[in-house]
């Protein structure tokens, strides 16, 4: 049974309280360039997004797709973290303000996640040579995202796999990657349970909750998707479901890499600033997307 949902004033509401969250913990990093873009979709709705580049000549483009339950957030309040990926790993990081609901509900946000997935190796060198230039060997591309963003960067790995885009890797930092909210460690939560719940409400009707689009952990297979690097946090309602996914992973063949941010939280990774542990796994990212390809 879905849960009583939020008003439009009261999600407005929680989407500035969000933005000036973010906000209070800095700027980022300046980098050498950045350009904010328009990256056209099948539907003709184009998805804004924003291209950082921590040199001329970057080790590959990293595609991200933030976090905030798919109702929250923006290429502007992660742009502090989108610029210290890029920073630390030297790879060009392009952020992506995916359909965000419930103005725009599943599968919405799943396609702004693939057209711009797609975009890179399509376009991204003809269309950005000012910006960026293209290695010898070709561009190393990888997907990423966070939480809710993490969820949706394991479908549009999924999805390359399936359409022969070859990935160098599937960066899943607390991804959301099913919708039963019965694992034991969401009852030991249920706080972080009943949000999770109305922002599956939110995102999707109730029989969509099996999709594999929306609940990759049903997919029939994860064989053959990029190697990964699962990142979580040590005290998150997710960890039974992030688990299960790279134990998946790994047994259906995937290199799979792990990391566990010791004592935080979920959403702790945009807080590498004062959380050491966050400091690290950023280390630890930009560590393993330099061992792509």
């Amino acid at each position: 049974m879905s849960p009583d949902l939020p008003t439009r004033a009261e999600i407005a509401a929680r989407r500035a309280e969000n933005a000036a969250g973010k906000a209070a913990l800095g700027p980022g990093p300046s980098l050498q360039r950045h350009r904010t873009l328009s990256i056209p979709t099948p539907d003709n709705v184009s998805v804004r997004a924003r291209l950082l580049v921590p040199t001329a000549s970057p080790r590959g483009v990293l595609v991200y797709l933030h976090g905030g339950g798919w109702v929250l957030g923006s290429i502007d309040t992660f742009d502090r973290l989108g610029r210290e990926l890029a920073r630390r790993s030297g790879w060009a990081v392009l952020m992506v303000d995916y359909a965000k609901a419930p103005e725009r509900r599943f599968p919405d946000a799943v396609e702004d996640a693939w057209a711009a997935l797609q975009w890179v190796p399509e376009h991204a060198g003809a269309e950005l040579v000012d910006l960026l230039t293209p290695p010898a060997e070709g561009w190393r591309i990888a997907v990423g995202g966070d939480s809710a963003g993490g969820n949706l960067a394991a479908v549009a790995a999924l999805r390359a796999r399936d359409a022969g885009l070859l990935l160098d890797g599937q960066l899943l930092i607390y991804p959301v990657t099913d919708s039963d909210l019965d694992r034991p460690s969401y009852r030991s939560d249920p706080a972080s349970r009943a949000r999770l719940d109305e922002f599956w409400s939110l995102y999707c009707r109730d029989e969509q909750r099996t999709d594999p689009d929306a609940v990759p952990l049903r997919a029939s297979s994860l064989a053959g998707t990029a190697p990964a690097l699962v990142v979580n946090a040590e005290f998150d309602a997710l960890n039974d479901e992030v688990d299960l996914y790279a134990s998946r992973l790994a047994a259906e063949g995937v290199p799979v890499e792990r990391h566990t941010m010791a004592g935080l939280h979920h959403g702790s990774i945009s807080h590498w600033g004062t959380a050491p542990a966050a400091s690290e796994a950023l280390f630890v990212v930009a560590a393993w997307l330099n061992r792509a390809r």
